[in-house]
């Protein structure tokens, strides 16, 4: 499934693979665990990060909210600065690490306009996060 989902050149299959992965995130912990052991939040965000279309993008933060959802250690995952920085890009906002030698807007290029339900996944991430 990691492997469809990693694969670009076809954003429908990419789209089931992580509807399939949103599916198993919001079941039993037996199934989120098994995801985090094949690094799944790290494959979404390079999905979230690379992909051309949104509803593959939204997909993939629907998952990375399920899983943010489990407990205290999946929620620690997605508070990662990477992760952070990337999301907040997707919707258009670009800040600086303190340690940055280049501002962030010069080194990501500008998210397309986020749909609604992007929006809605990353303040649902974000909430998890901040809890």
């Amino acid at each position: 499934m990691i492997n469809l989902l990693r694969d670009q050149s076809a954003p429908e299959i990419q789209f089931e693979a992580a509807w399939a992965i949103t599916n198993l995130a919001c079941g039993d912990y037996q199934y989120v665990k098994l995801l985090l052991e094949h690094q799944i939040m790290l494959h979404l965000m390079e999905v979230v990060v690379a992909s051309k279309e949104m509803i593959v993008k939204d997909q993939c933060l629907w998952a990375l909210f399920n899983i943010s959802t489990e407990d205290e250690a999946c929620r620690a995952l997605i508070h990662n600065e990477k992760y952070v920085m990337a999301i907040l890009a997707l919707l258009g906002i670009y800040v600086d690490p303190p340690d940055a030698p280049i501002p962030a807007k010069k080194k990501i290029p500008p998210a397309a306009n986020p749909s609604l339900s992007v929006m809605r996944h990353c303040a649902f991430i974000f909430c998890n996060i901040i809890k």
